[in-house]
Order: structure tokens, then sequence, then C-alpha cells
């Protein structure tokens, strides 16, 4: 996962030094509620890409990777006006995708993971342009709320399985919160970024008891 971390960020020019400075856009959420490591946050909507891949965390990360690198960097339709004289006519031409972050894992059974690419708030469903692999999946997330752990280090399955534990339990005894779905792993910053200033999150699904 670091190399394919390190790739997407070279390719797309995330913005993201040596020093965990972070340029790219986020999807945007307010922090509700913060407890060290903890947040809850109210998510507004947001467009992803995503593919299902059936295998292990660490084994689906190269196939779900380069067929979602390959949506964003042009294998894709995008319609485009040509010309202005009359009859106006329309080209379908690829159009390379500027990423947001993070890039994000999720379990969708126990043998099939979900990673997920966000998509810059300037795109619709409508105007995004629509992949040429029918594996990807153009999907508009809802607002929701997530309680969130964040962490640093390495992005992998057993350190996040760690934090998503620890969440769980935090969750469980919040008076205010309950878990509603599966957890997810999200992570930000090319293998470059020092350890310590990496920023990797857990997050969890909850809604109001």
């Amino acid at each position: 996962m670091k190399r394919l971390l390190g790739f997407f960020a070279l390719a797309a020019s995330s913005g993201c030094s040596v020093f965990g400075i972070r340029t790219e856009e986020q999807p945007r959420h307010e922090v509700l509620e913060r407890e060290g490591r903890m947040e809850i946050r109210r998510y507004a909507p947001y467009l992803t890409a995503s593919i299902a891949t059936r295998g292990t965390f660490e084994g689906t990360q190269r196939e779900s990777f380069l067929a979602l690198a390959g949506y964003i960097f042009g294998k894709n339709r995008s319609a485009a006006k040509v010309g202005t004289a009359a009859p106006a006519a329309r080209s379908t031409k690829s159009e390379s995708i500027s990423m947001a972050a993070p890039v994000a894992m999720r379990e969708s059974d126990s043998q099939t993971w979900v990673m997920s690419f966000v998509i810059p708030s300037k795109y619709t469903l409508e105007t995004v342009p629509k992949p040429l692999d029918a594996r990807v999946e153009l999907r508009e997330m809802p607002e929701e709320i997530l309680a969130v752990a964040r962490y640093s280090w390495s992005f992998s399955e057993e350190r996040g399985r760690r934090y998503e534990r620890e969440l769980r339990d935090w969750i469980a005894a919040h008076a205010t919160y309950e878990s509603v779905g599966p957890a997810r792993f999200s992570g930000y910053d090319p293998p470059w970024t020092l350890p310590f200033l990496k920023r990797n999150e857990v997050m969890i699904p909850v809604r109001a008891k």
C-alpha cells in the first residue's frame, strides 16, 4: 500500500510534502466532538469512485488502485463541446481528474474489499466523467456522521484493526452515539512523509441514540 500511495501522490500531484503539509481537497465536514485522538464528525455529501475486489486487505490494493488510477488519469468518457458554428456538436474525450483525499478501504464482506477515491467537489454525478472500466462505480455519499480515530505511522490492516477496536470501545462508552456500520480505513500521505507525521484514520458510521 505504501508504494501505491506513493504513486498516487506523485502522479496526482497531491501537494503533500515530506513534512506532511497537505494541500489537496478533502470532503467538507464539521467536528462535533473531540476527545484525544477520537472525533465525531458530520460530513456533507461528496462523490467517490470505488471498486470492489475479492481478496485480502493487502492483496487487493494493487488491482484496485490501478483501476481507479486509470479512471482518474483519463480512462473515462468526458463530453465536451466542439466548434462554434451550427450545428452544435459534441465529442467524447478523456479527462484527467485531480483527486481529493483520502484513499479509503472498507470491507464489503469477508472476502471483498472496496477501495475509494474522493472526487473533487466541483463535480456532480451528472458532470463527472463516466468510467470506461465497468468495475469502477461512481457514487454520491450521503450526509453522515462518523466516529473517527486518527493515528500515524503505517497504513496496514493490522494497525487499522487495532485503532478500530479502540474506536469501537470509545463509541460503546459514549452516551450520545452508537455505531451503525463497518469501519473504513483511510490514508492521506505518500510513503516519503515522515512516519510520525503521517495521517491515517479509522472511520465508523454512527447515529444518535
